[in-house]
């Protein structure tokens, strides 16, 4: 995570595909969410984080987050 924030501090682009959300909420700007090669999000961490989309492809319902 560190050196992804030191590139990107450097203002390289970096496309980062990867599962680990603490990871990628912590270095993204902007994040595409895939769910079957459809895009069901696009936008900053925080709406990432709330879109109902994204919490019911990936984390499931009946789970109470954050």
């Amino acid at each position: 995570m560190e050196l992804l924030s030191k590139i990107r501090a450097r203002g390289i682009s970096i496309l980062l595909v990867e599962h680990d959300m603490p990871l990628v909420m912590g270095v993204s700007d902007r994040i595409v969410v895939l769910n079957y090669g459809k895009i069901i999000a696009d936008g900053p961490p925080v709406a990432i984080q709330q879109n109902p989309e994204v919490i019911s492809a990936y984390l499931g319902h009946g789970v109470k987050h954050a």
